[in-house]
């Protein structure tokens, strides 16, 4: 009886693993990015400064670059848009709208921006008016960058999207958003499926072993 009670124990223990790790899977939250320091506590330089890149970045990392490379100029190194203290950050090019830069006259090499950017972090996180994450990539496609406006892969769109949701307190930074995303919350499924699965075949086989030796013990004389 009492290695019926250990044999029962183990495998509800066990058991119980498998269901955790798939649930913990499945339902997996982080904490938020880490806000940026002050801008007063940072150098131009600093805040200019290329983020890191690891070899195998998450979505969020590589938006949080690709905001850096495609971005950053317009919409502020916080999101915060073309404000006067983010162009002061440009010594030499401070004004974005004079003749040659983006002024939108012809010999002008760059192309036209308006002259108020508005911010896409903020603390109310609500990038209006997109309501879905699918919503602000389609928008991102759709108009981004402004001088070759879809001319990015999807997976970067994506990426960006899911930068900007992250950095509004939208989104958690593990989390995948798009194709990626679905296969990630596909392969969770299939593995918390399998786990239940595999202890249901577990219990099973138990039982019947359970069930042979009893017979037998009563099956042997007295």
């Amino acid at each position: 009886m009492n290695h019926k009670r250990i044999l029962w124990v183990g495998l509800v223990f066990a058991g119980l693993i498998v269901l955790s790790t798939g649930i913990i899977l499945l339902i997996r939250k982080t904490a938020p990015a880490e806000p940026l320091p002050p801008a007063a506590s940072q150098t131009a330089a600093e805040r200019l400064a290329q983020p890191l890149l690891v070899a195998h970045p998450s979505q969020y990392e590589y938006g949080r670059y690709l905001f850096w490379l495609n971005c950053m100029a317009c919409h502020g190194d916080r999101g915060q848009g073309l404000t006067a203290e983010f162009r002061s950050l440009y010594v030499e090019d401070q004004n974005c709208w004079a003749r040659g830069c983006h002024a939108g006259r012809p010999g002008d090499q760059g192309f036209p921006i308006p002259r108020t950017v508005p911010a896409v972090i903020s603390a109310t996180g609500k990038l209006p008016p997109f309501a879905t994450p699918e919503s602000l990539y389609a928008f991102l496609r759709a108009t981004h960058p402004p001088q070759y406006p879809g001319h990015l892969p999807d997976d970067q769109y994506w990426a960006v999207t899911n930068y900007l949701l992250v950095q509004n307190g939208r989104l958690s930074p593990n989390q995948t958003l798009g194709p990626a995303g679905q296969a990630t919350q596909a392969n969770k499924r299939r593995f918390a499926a399998a786990g239940l699965l595999l202890f249901v075949a577990v219990v099973s086989v138990v039982r019947l072993v359970l069930r042979l030796r009893s017979r037998r013990i009563g099956m042997q004389p007295s």
